[in-house]
């Protein structure tokens, strides 16, 4: 299907992709052209120092260098430490976090990538 902008100008394809490597937490890349938003969030009890994720980020989303995207810890109605997830050109995920409680992370993320485009089983539908 071809996305078309007021004036009748062709727009690019836009991919998607979710993935949730922990239970009840989410990560979804929209990719259009070489740009890549990152949205994440959900509650997470993997924490305190950095932990592995394992490799989920296909290919035709993964950026092209590291990139860094800062979170604070949230319980309840208050702040709880902070951390950052580390997005690899490997397709890795890494975590950091300062807090050992179940907490809430949720923010998001834009970065470039030179990967190909991705297979249209990724396409987003209307």
């Amino acid at each position: 299907m071809q996305l078309m902008d007021r004036f009748g100008k062709e727009l690019e394809p836009i991919y998607k992709y979710e993935v949730q490597p922990i239970s009840g937490y989410t990560f979804t890349f929209i990719r259009q052209g070489n740009v890549v938003n990152v949205r994440f969030g959900g509650v997470c009890s993997r924490n305190q120092g950095y932990q592995s994720l394992g490799s989920n980020i296909p290919q035709g989303f993964r950026p092209i260098q590291e990139i860094r995207a800062y979170f604070d810890n949230v319980v309840s109605n208050s702040t709880n430490g902070s951390g950052f997830w580390n997005f690899r050109n490997d397709g890795s995920i890494m975590s950091f976090s300062t807090t050992p409680n179940s907490v809430e992370k949720f923010g998001n993320v834009t970065y470039l990538t030179n990967d190909p485009m991705p297979s249209d089983s990724y396409l987003m539908e209307d």
